[in-house]
Protein backbone atom coordinates (compact mmCIF):
# COMPACT_ATOMS: atom_id res chain seq x y z
CA UNK A 1 0.00 0.00 0.00
CA UNK A 2 1.33 3.53 -0.58
CA UNK A 3 2.51 5.30 2.08
CA UNK A 4 0.53 8.57 3.03
CA UNK A 5 3.32 11.12 2.99
CA UNK A 6 3.06 13.62 5.65
CA UNK A 7 1.04 16.75 5.11
CA UNK A 8 3.02 18.72 6.72
CA UNK A 9 4.93 19.16 9.84
CA UNK A 10 3.14 21.32 13.16
CA UNK A 11 5.77 20.91 16.40
CA UNK A 12 4.13 21.92 19.65
CA UNK A 13 6.31 24.01 20.95
CA UNK A 14 6.96 23.31 24.80
CA UNK A 15 9.43 25.91 25.21
CA UNK A 16 8.42 28.12 28.22
CA UNK A 17 8.84 31.92 28.94
CA UNK A 18 10.47 32.27 32.06
CA UNK A 19 8.45 34.39 34.52
CA UNK A 20 9.33 35.05 37.89
CA UNK A 21 9.40 32.50 40.37
CA UNK A 22 7.66 32.54 43.69
CA UNK A 23 6.95 30.54 46.45
CA UNK A 24 2.91 30.27 45.36
CA UNK A 25 2.50 26.28 44.93
CA UNK A 26 1.98 25.23 41.42
CA UNK A 27 -1.90 22.88 41.21
CA UNK A 28 -2.03 19.67 39.38
CA UNK A 29 -5.78 19.50 38.71
CA UNK A 30 -7.09 16.29 36.79
CA UNK A 31 -9.92 16.43 33.42
CA UNK A 32 -11.69 14.14 31.87
CA UNK A 33 -12.79 14.50 28.87
CA UNK A 34 -14.89 12.59 26.24
CA UNK A 35 -13.05 13.53 23.05
CA UNK A 36 -9.40 12.08 24.33
CA UNK A 37 -10.97 9.17 25.37
CA UNK A 38 -13.40 8.29 22.43
CA UNK A 39 -9.83 8.84 19.94
CA UNK A 40 -8.16 6.01 22.45
CA UNK A 41 -11.11 3.96 22.47
CA UNK A 42 -10.37 3.58 18.60
CA UNK A 43 -7.02 3.59 18.93
CA UNK A 44 -6.72 0.50 21.52
CA UNK A 45 -9.53 -1.48 20.00
CA UNK A 46 -7.64 -1.24 16.75
CA UNK A 47 -4.64 -2.37 17.85
CA UNK A 48 -2.58 0.30 16.69
CA UNK A 49 0.69 -1.00 18.56
CA UNK A 50 0.56 -4.43 17.76
CA UNK A 51 0.63 -5.51 21.20
CA UNK A 52 -2.17 -8.39 20.79
CA UNK A 53 -5.98 -8.60 22.22
CA UNK A 54 -5.91 -6.38 25.22
CA UNK A 55 -8.10 -6.28 28.34
CA UNK A 56 -9.70 -3.06 26.70
CA UNK A 57 -10.72 -4.54 23.73
CA UNK A 58 -12.02 -8.01 25.93
CA UNK A 59 -14.65 -4.87 27.74
CA UNK A 60 -15.47 -2.75 24.50
CA UNK A 61 -14.37 -4.87 20.87
CA UNK A 62 -18.06 -4.88 20.58
CA UNK A 63 -18.69 -0.99 20.36
CA UNK A 64 -16.72 -0.71 17.23
CA UNK A 65 -17.58 -2.07 13.68
CA UNK A 66 -15.22 -4.62 12.96
CA UNK A 67 -14.61 -3.78 9.50
CA UNK A 68 -13.69 -0.51 10.86
CA UNK A 69 -11.06 -1.92 13.55
CA UNK A 70 -9.09 -3.43 10.48
CA UNK A 71 -9.20 -0.36 8.44
CA UNK A 72 -7.29 1.23 11.17
CA UNK A 73 -4.97 -1.64 12.44
CA UNK A 74 -4.46 -1.94 8.72
CA UNK A 75 -3.53 1.81 8.38
CA UNK A 76 -1.79 1.87 12.01
CA UNK A 77 1.75 2.88 10.53
CA UNK A 78 -0.20 6.18 9.58
CA UNK A 79 -1.63 6.65 13.14
CA UNK A 80 0.62 4.37 15.95
CA UNK A 81 3.44 7.06 17.77
CA UNK A 82 5.53 6.38 20.47
CA UNK A 83 9.28 7.35 22.50
CA UNK A 84 9.77 10.28 20.32
CA UNK A 85 8.62 8.88 17.32
CA UNK A 86 5.49 9.85 15.66
CA UNK A 87 3.77 9.48 12.18
CA UNK A 88 1.64 10.99 9.44
CA UNK A 89 -1.04 11.04 10.72
CA UNK A 90 -0.27 11.42 14.78
CA UNK A 91 -0.45 15.16 15.01
CA UNK A 92 -3.08 15.52 12.77
CA UNK A 93 -5.93 13.13 14.51
CA UNK A 94 -4.58 13.64 18.46
CA UNK A 95 -2.14 16.27 19.53
CA UNK A 96 -3.29 19.74 17.47
CA UNK A 97 -6.61 18.90 18.40
CA UNK A 98 -6.36 18.04 22.35
CA UNK A 99 -4.26 20.90 22.66
CA UNK A 100 -7.35 22.84 24.63
CA UNK A 101 -10.92 21.01 25.39
CA UNK A 102 -12.82 20.35 22.42
CA UNK A 103 -16.28 19.23 22.00
CA UNK A 104 -17.25 16.29 19.87
CA UNK A 105 -18.86 18.74 17.29
CA UNK A 106 -15.67 20.77 17.02
CA UNK A 107 -13.45 18.35 16.50
CA UNK A 108 -15.45 16.85 13.72
CA UNK A 109 -15.44 20.82 12.25
CA UNK A 110 -11.71 20.46 12.94
CA UNK A 111 -11.40 17.54 10.74
CA UNK A 112 -13.82 18.21 8.25
CA UNK A 113 -11.69 21.63 8.20
CA UNK A 114 -8.18 19.98 7.35
CA UNK A 115 -10.48 17.61 4.68
CA UNK A 116 -11.23 20.78 3.09
CA UNK A 117 -8.10 22.02 2.81
CA UNK A 118 -6.60 18.74 1.82
CA UNK A 119 -8.79 18.50 -1.37
CA UNK A 120 -8.60 22.40 -2.23
CA UNK A 121 -5.09 22.94 -1.32
CA UNK A 122 -6.08 25.92 0.04
CA UNK A 123 -4.78 25.84 3.83
CA UNK A 124 -5.39 29.46 4.86
CA UNK A 125 -8.37 29.17 7.01
CA UNK A 126 -7.39 25.84 8.60
CA UNK A 127 -4.28 27.59 9.13
CA UNK A 128 -5.85 30.32 10.16
CA UNK A 129 -8.30 28.47 12.79
CA UNK A 130 -6.14 25.86 13.50
CA UNK A 131 -2.94 26.51 13.66
CA UNK A 132 -2.06 30.56 13.85
CA UNK A 133 1.31 30.29 15.09
CA UNK A 134 2.21 28.23 11.35
CA UNK A 135 2.85 29.97 8.31
CA UNK A 136 -0.01 31.37 6.47
CA UNK A 137 2.12 31.06 3.04
CA UNK A 138 3.07 27.73 3.68
CA UNK A 139 2.68 25.12 0.57
CA UNK A 140 1.83 21.90 1.37
CA UNK A 141 1.79 19.64 -1.42
CA UNK A 142 -0.77 18.40 -3.43
CA UNK A 143 -1.80 15.12 -2.28
CA UNK A 144 -3.10 12.45 -4.50
CA UNK A 145 -6.56 11.13 -5.03
CA UNK A 146 -5.70 7.98 -2.84
CA UNK A 147 -3.73 9.63 -0.17
CA UNK A 148 -7.23 11.92 0.14
CA UNK A 149 -9.28 9.19 0.08
CA UNK A 150 -7.08 7.33 2.50
CA UNK A 151 -8.07 10.12 5.19
CA UNK A 152 -11.43 10.78 4.46
CA UNK A 153 -12.16 6.85 5.29
CA UNK A 154 -10.71 7.36 8.63
CA UNK A 155 -12.60 10.60 9.45
CA UNK A 156 -16.07 8.18 8.33
CA UNK A 157 -14.49 5.57 11.21
CA UNK A 158 -14.22 8.03 13.84
CA UNK A 159 -17.86 9.67 13.12
CA UNK A 160 -19.60 6.81 12.58
CA UNK A 161 -18.59 5.05 15.83
CA UNK A 162 -18.93 8.13 18.50
CA UNK A 163 -22.48 8.03 19.13
CA UNK A 164 -22.53 4.44 20.23
CA UNK A 165 -19.31 5.36 22.12
CA UNK A 166 -20.78 8.20 24.05
CA UNK A 167 -24.41 6.19 24.69
CA UNK A 168 -22.75 2.58 25.67
CA UNK A 169 -18.82 3.25 26.66
CA UNK A 170 -19.02 6.78 28.10
CA UNK A 171 -20.62 6.60 31.12
CA UNK A 172 -19.09 3.82 32.79
CA UNK A 173 -14.87 5.15 31.43
CA UNK A 174 -16.11 8.65 32.62
CA UNK A 175 -16.98 7.22 36.12
CA UNK A 176 -13.82 5.06 36.68
CA UNK A 177 -11.70 8.06 35.58
CA UNK A 178 -13.56 11.01 37.66
CA UNK A 179 -13.09 8.80 40.70
CA UNK A 180 -9.71 7.63 39.75
CA UNK A 181 -9.02 11.91 39.26
CA UNK A 182 -10.27 12.98 42.71
CA UNK A 183 -7.68 10.22 43.78
CA UNK A 184 -4.77 11.77 42.05
CA UNK A 185 -5.75 15.37 42.97
CA UNK A 186 -6.37 14.78 46.76
CA UNK A 187 -2.62 12.85 46.15
CA UNK A 188 -1.13 16.23 45.13
CA UNK A 189 -3.10 18.56 47.29
CA UNK A 190 0.13 18.48 49.87
CA UNK A 191 2.76 18.29 47.85
CA UNK A 192 4.18 20.59 46.04
CA UNK A 193 5.98 18.25 43.51
CA UNK A 194 6.25 21.61 41.06
CA UNK A 195 8.14 22.97 43.15
CA UNK A 196 10.51 20.45 43.97
CA UNK A 197 11.33 19.91 40.62
CA UNK A 198 12.14 23.55 39.94
CA UNK A 199 15.05 23.14 43.24
CA UNK A 200 16.34 20.10 41.79
CA UNK A 201 17.28 21.10 38.38
CA UNK A 202 17.22 25.30 38.94
CA UNK A 203 14.99 25.52 36.12
CA UNK A 204 11.59 27.51 36.81
CA UNK A 205 8.16 26.27 35.59
CA UNK A 206 6.87 29.28 34.53
CA UNK A 207 2.94 27.63 33.80
CA UNK A 208 0.35 28.37 36.44
CA UNK A 209 -0.32 24.25 36.92
CA UNK A 210 0.27 21.16 35.36
CA UNK A 211 -2.68 19.50 33.82
CA UNK A 212 -3.47 15.54 33.21
CA UNK A 213 -5.71 14.46 31.10
CA UNK A 214 -6.90 11.60 31.57
CA UNK A 215 -7.89 8.50 29.09
CA UNK A 216 -8.80 4.98 30.16
CA UNK A 217 -7.62 2.79 27.21
CA UNK A 218 -3.95 2.52 26.77
CA UNK A 219 -0.88 1.40 24.14
CA UNK A 220 0.10 -1.07 26.44
CA UNK A 221 -2.01 -3.14 28.85
CA UNK A 222 -1.62 -2.31 32.41
CA UNK A 223 1.01 0.61 32.26
CA UNK A 224 0.47 4.46 32.28
CA UNK A 225 1.43 6.19 29.33
CA UNK A 226 2.01 9.98 28.79
CA UNK A 227 1.49 12.23 25.34
CA UNK A 228 2.41 15.70 25.36
CA UNK A 229 -0.56 18.09 24.45
CA UNK A 230 0.52 21.74 24.99
CA UNK A 231 2.93 23.40 27.34
CA UNK A 232 1.33 22.19 30.27
CA UNK A 233 -1.45 19.47 29.29
CA UNK A 234 -0.73 16.30 29.05
CA UNK A 235 -2.69 13.18 28.27
CA UNK A 236 -2.20 9.79 30.73
CA UNK A 237 -3.12 6.39 29.81
CA UNK A 238 -4.12 4.91 33.56
CA UNK A 239 -4.05 1.96 35.22
CA UNK A 240 -7.04 2.11 36.77
CA UNK A 241 -5.51 -1.40 38.98
CA UNK A 242 -2.66 0.86 40.13
CA UNK A 243 -2.68 4.32 40.76
CA UNK A 244 1.11 4.55 42.21
CA UNK A 245 2.48 3.81 38.62
CA UNK A 246 0.60 7.12 36.93
CA UNK A 247 1.25 8.85 39.90
CA UNK A 248 4.89 8.29 39.16
CA UNK A 249 4.18 8.90 35.48
CA UNK A 250 2.53 12.45 36.30
CA UNK A 251 5.54 13.01 38.52
CA UNK A 252 7.74 12.05 35.45
CA UNK A 253 6.50 13.95 32.84
CA UNK A 254 6.01 17.56 35.54
CA UNK A 255 10.44 16.90 34.45
CA UNK A 256 9.84 16.47 31.35
CA UNK A 257 8.04 19.39 30.43
CA UNK A 258 10.74 21.58 32.79
CA UNK A 259 13.30 20.06 30.97
CA UNK A 260 12.12 19.80 27.18
CA UNK A 261 13.73 23.00 25.97
CA UNK A 262 16.53 21.46 26.67
CA UNK A 263 15.83 17.79 25.12
CA UNK A 264 15.02 20.14 21.82
CA UNK A 265 18.35 22.06 21.69
CA UNK A 266 19.88 18.58 22.28
CA UNK A 267 17.83 16.46 19.43
CA UNK A 268 18.64 19.73 16.89
CA UNK A 269 22.44 19.44 17.59
CA UNK A 270 23.77 18.29 14.54
CA UNK A 271 26.76 16.49 15.76
CA UNK A 272 24.45 14.37 18.06
CA UNK A 273 21.58 13.88 15.68
CA UNK A 274 22.98 10.80 14.07
CA UNK A 275 22.83 9.17 17.48
CA UNK A 276 19.21 10.35 18.14
CA UNK A 277 18.25 8.41 14.79
CA UNK A 278 20.01 5.57 15.22
CA UNK A 279 18.32 2.46 16.18
CA UNK A 280 18.76 2.84 20.28
CA UNK A 281 17.38 5.94 19.86
CA UNK A 282 20.60 7.29 22.32
CA UNK A 283 19.22 10.88 22.86
CA UNK A 284 15.85 9.79 24.08
CA UNK A 285 17.33 7.02 26.37
CA UNK A 286 19.58 9.55 28.22
CA UNK A 287 17.35 12.32 28.38
CA UNK A 288 14.32 10.14 30.14
CA UNK A 289 17.21 8.32 32.27
CA UNK A 290 18.39 11.60 33.43
CA UNK A 291 13.83 12.26 34.54
CA UNK A 292 14.07 8.93 35.90
CA UNK A 293 17.45 9.20 38.40
CA UNK A 294 15.85 12.72 39.05
CA UNK A 295 13.04 11.86 40.06
CA UNK A 296 13.98 9.23 42.51
CA UNK A 297 16.49 11.98 43.91
CA UNK A 298 13.26 14.13 44.95
CA UNK A 299 11.07 11.35 45.60
CA UNK A 300 13.42 8.82 47.23
CA UNK A 301 11.70 5.65 45.37
CA UNK A 302 14.23 3.83 43.77
CA UNK A 303 14.26 3.03 39.96
CA UNK A 304 14.70 -0.89 39.07
CA UNK A 305 12.40 -0.77 35.77
CA UNK A 306 14.44 -1.61 32.22
CA UNK A 307 11.42 -1.50 29.89
CA UNK A 308 11.22 -1.92 25.87
CA UNK A 309 10.94 1.04 23.75
CA UNK A 310 8.61 1.72 20.73
CA UNK A 311 11.55 0.15 18.24
CA UNK A 312 12.10 -3.33 20.27
CA UNK A 313 15.35 -1.41 21.99
CA UNK A 314 15.54 -0.93 25.82
CA UNK A 315 16.45 1.55 28.34
CA UNK A 316 19.90 0.93 29.76
CA UNK A 317 18.79 2.87 32.65
CA UNK A 318 22.15 1.41 34.60
CA UNK A 319 24.85 2.87 32.45
CA UNK A 320 23.03 6.15 32.54
CA UNK A 321 22.32 6.37 36.02
CA UNK A 322 25.53 5.73 37.21
CA UNK A 323 26.71 8.16 34.42
CA UNK A 324 24.99 10.87 36.13
CA UNK A 325 25.80 9.79 39.69
CA UNK A 326 29.57 10.36 39.26
CA UNK A 327 29.05 13.46 37.20
CA UNK A 328 25.76 15.11 38.31
CA UNK A 329 27.57 17.61 40.59
CA UNK A 330 30.29 18.64 37.78
CA UNK A 331 27.77 20.25 34.97
CA UNK A 332 24.18 21.26 34.27
CA UNK A 333 21.82 19.31 32.71
CA UNK A 334 21.94 19.98 29.28
CA UNK A 335 25.57 19.67 29.75
CA UNK A 336 25.70 16.69 31.73
CA UNK A 337 22.92 15.00 29.14
CA UNK A 338 25.41 15.60 26.31
CA UNK A 339 28.54 13.84 27.46
CA UNK A 340 26.73 10.96 28.87
CA UNK A 341 24.98 10.01 25.26
CA UNK A 342 28.37 10.68 24.21
CA UNK A 343 30.02 8.60 26.97
CA UNK A 344 27.09 5.67 25.89
CA UNK A 345 28.07 6.27 21.82
CA UNK A 346 31.74 5.22 22.78
CA UNK A 347 30.72 2.49 25.05
CA UNK A 348 28.37 1.14 22.58
CA UNK A 349 30.51 1.46 19.49
CA UNK A 350 33.92 -0.48 21.54
CA UNK A 351 31.17 -2.87 22.48
CA UNK A 352 30.02 -3.82 19.02
CA UNK A 353 33.84 -3.42 17.07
Amino acid sequence: MKRFIILFVITISLVSHSSAQGNTKKSIECSVEIMPNYMWHLFALSDLWNNGNSQYYKMFGSTVYQADINYLHNNRSLIAWGNGSTAALTEILFFRPFKNKISSSEYFDYLDCFSKALKNSQWKDFFTRYCPECNQQMTVPKKSDEEIKLFDNIVDIIKQNYSQYKKEVWPEVSQKLNQYGEKIDSYFKNKDIINLWEKELKIPYSREGFYPVLTLANAIDHLPSANNLSVSRNNFGVDIENIDWTIDLIVHEIGVFILFPILDNIQHDTELKTLFNNENNVIYQAFESYIEKKKEDITGKKVVWKGKMHNGATFNFPFFFEYYKKNDKLFDPEQLIRNAIKAYNEEYNNATK
